[in-house]
This record gives structure tokens, C-alpha cells and sequence, in this order.
């Protein structure tokens, strides 16, 4: 008797194991698993942390049952480590859907969302058509064609410069801004110098800003990234404190301020557009958020934020399904009205700033 009890006693323990791990299998498998390949050190390591900062926090605020589940993963910057972290990502962890930053790391990513079907948004990418390579691969970010269009058009009718030429960043980033640029203010009738290139790297481009200031341009457009970026705005206020600077979304960073200073005053540069005073959502996030972090949210942060919740809140629950979905979507989010165009890139609007004695001023919502 007692030793058939004990086969009962040990028969009713193992089920009752099988049980549980069956219930944490299921509760696994029905969960809505974002996968961000990201940069979480290194020297590209801001922006990844800036987007995981609006991702968590969209977690807190969406996923009251948590049914979401987001995997970070560090590839250091490096793009071949992205390249490793996505099939990890999309083979081992099953992601739903998988968000990357930086065109860099993102652009070997793309043939692998389409070889393993698993959705790719990516972020604080501006290169020219990125996501056009394939249906699998999509883009949410300000586009250089938006930006780039835009200030041009500032710059002439606005700002009624005529004449200027540029310094950028020797990559897509700078190079889609330069031809766009040229290409719109050019048509409005301006005159758009060849100017000079310079690496994200390189510490004195003062050679180069000689270079480009011998023609006497009004304006110079500067396009880089983070310590580069404040580098070369430094080195022309050396030498030149007249001609005015303008730019597109990277000098929207708190790195770039931080070490540009004073050289930044009168700086016009496009940015993505939160309408924290009008838009009462808008508004809550902003207070909502400076409760957590002692800080208002980048630009960056709100577009982490943003993109989580539409994929959790508007998307289907399989890879095909939030595909079918990216390529039609169109839902309000405090970035205003996202709307997926024809090389599936999600447009929001923009905003063109003034950076004034320390602050980031609204000159005008450009669409």
C-alpha cells in the first residue's frame, strides 16, 4: 500500500511539473516579442540607449498584462554582430518583429528580414530609400528627402539666403542630405556650392572649413553625427562668426549641445515635431516621463516610445500579419498622424528649430 502511494505521490509531482512548464510554454508562446538589435555601448551608443529609454517606457504604460516582451541585445556597434544578433533573434527567440538603429547596422539587416520573414523597423536611419530593398524591411524615421527638402526651402524663402555650400559626413547620411539639399534649393533658384567631406572620426576639419569659407557662401549646411558634429561648428565659429549654420535632425542631441556650446547659438536644423504644448497625450508623456528619468525625452526616446506602441496596440500577432499591417498603417501617436507611404517609409511630421542662448526653439511645423 505504501509503496503504491508513493507511485501516486511521484506520478502526481511529475504532472503537476508538466503541468506548470506546459502553462509557462503557453504564456511564453503568447507573448508579443520585440526584438531591438541594438548599440548599447560603444561610440554610437546614445541613440540606442535614448530609444530603449521610450520603449521601456512604453512598456510600463501598454502592457498591463504582460503579454510584451522586448529583448535587448548589444551588438556594439559593429554590423557584424547585428548581423548575428537578428538570426538569434529571429531563430531562437522567435521574435514578432525586430527594430534596429543606426543605416549602418541596419543595412545587412534587411536581406535577413525578408530571408526569415520576421518584420525589420528601423530607426534614426535617414539614408535615401532605405527600406525600398525589400517588403519585409521598413523605415521609421525622418528621411533625408523630408529633411533635407524642407530646410532648403527654409533657408530660401525664410531665411532668404541665397547662396551656401556644405561640410558632411563622408557616408549616406551626409551625402543623401547634400544632393537633396542642392537639388530643391538649386530649383528655388539658389546657389548651391560643392563643398567638403569630413569622417565621424576626424578631430580638425579646419583645412576644409578654409576650403569651403574662400567662396564666401551665406550659409554652410553641416551634416555629421554627435562629437564630429560639435567639432566642426566649433572650428568655423574659430574663424568665422557671421556665416550661418544649418543642419538636419543629429544636432537634436543632448551629446551635441553639451559639447558644441556657444558655438550652437543661431543653429536652424530640422528635428521630428512633438506638439508638447497643443497635444494634451503629447503633454502627459513629456510630464509622465520627466517623473521617471529627471529629464525631458529626446527626440529619439519619443520615437522608441512611439513605435512600441503601435506595434503592440495596432499590430497583428504573427510576422505575416504585422507586415500586412506595417504596409497600410495609419494611426495618431503623439508624433502626430503616421502614415506609411510607397517605399514604406512611416512619415511624420517635422518641425525646424532655432537654438537660442541654451534652447531649442519652434520656428515652424513642416510636413
Amino acid at each position: 500500500m505504501k509503496k503504491l502511494l508513493n507511485i501516486v505521490i511521484l506520478f502526481s509531482i511529475v504532472f503537476i511539473m508538466i503541468f506548470i512548464n506546459s502553462c509557462q510554454k503557453s504564456n511564453e508562446e503568447n507573448k508579443f516579442k520585440i526584438g531591438a538589435d541594438f548599440s548599447l555601448s560603444g561610440n554610437l551608443a546614445y541613440w540606442s540607449l535614448e530609444l530603449k529609454k521610450g520603449m521601456d517606457f512604453a512598456k510600463t504604460e501598454v502592457d498591463k498584462s504582460n503579454k510584451l516582451q522586448i529583448i535587448y541585445e548589444d551588438n556594439k556597434g559593429k554590423a557584424s554582430d547585428a548581423v548575428n544578433i537578428f538570426k538569434k533573434l529571429a531563430t531562437v527567440d522567435n521574435v514578432n518583429v525586430l527594430i534596429t538603429c543606426f543605416t549602418p547596422i541596419g543595412q545587412p539587416l534587411r536581406d535577413l528580414a525578408f530571408t526569415y520573414k520576421t518584420p525589420l523597423v528601423a530607426t534614426v536611419t535617414s539614408a535615401h530609400n532605405f527600406a525600398a530593398i525589400n517588403d519585409w524591411t521598413f523605415r521609421d524615421f525622418p528621411t533625408q528627402d523630408q529633411q533635407a527638402s524642407a530646410l532648403a526651402k527654409y533657408v530660401f524663402e525664410t531665411m532668404k539666403l541665397k547662396k551656401g555650400s556644405y561640410l558632411i559626413v563622408n557616408d549616406d547620411y551626409g551625402k543623401d542630405g547634400a544632393k537633396i539639399f542642392k537639388e530643391t534649393f538649386n530649383k528655388l533658384g539658389g546657389q548651391f556650392l560643392e563643398g567638403e567631406y569630413f569622417t565621424q572620426t576626424d578631430l580638425n576639419m579646419r583645412n576644409q572649413i578654409n576650403k569651403v569659407l574662400k567662396n564666401k557662401p551665406e550659409f554652410l549646411l553641416i551634416i555629421g553625427r554627435d562629437q564630429a558634429l560639435a567639432t566642426v561648428c566649433k572650428q568655423i565659429r574659430e574663424v568665422n562668426k557671421d556665416v550661418k549654420i544649418v543642419g538636419v535632425n543629429a544636432f537634436d542631441a543632448s551629446i551635441v549641445w553639451e559639447s558644441i556650446g556657444d558655438a550652437g547659438e543661431g543653429i536652424v536644423f530640422t528635428s521630428a515635431f512633438v506638439d508638447y504644448e497643443n497635444n494634451p497625450n503629447a503633454k502627459k508623456f513629456k510630464d509622465d516621463f520627466f517623473k521617471v528619468h529627471n529629464e525631458i525625452p529626446s527626440y529619439v526616446a519619443v520615437y522608441g516610445y512611439t513605435i512600441t506602441k503601435y506595434l503592440f496596440e495596432k499590430v497583428g500577432s504573427d510576422n505575416q500579419k504585422i507586415k500586412n499591417e506595417l504596409e497600410r498603417l495609419n494611426v495618431s501617436s503623439i508624433r502626430g498622424e503616421l502614415k506609411i507611404n510607397g517605399v514604406r517609409d512611416i512619415i511624420s511630421p517635422i518641425g525646424i528649430y532655432l537654438r537660442k542662448e541654451g534652447k531649442t526653439n519652434l520656428l515652424v511645423k513642416a510636413e
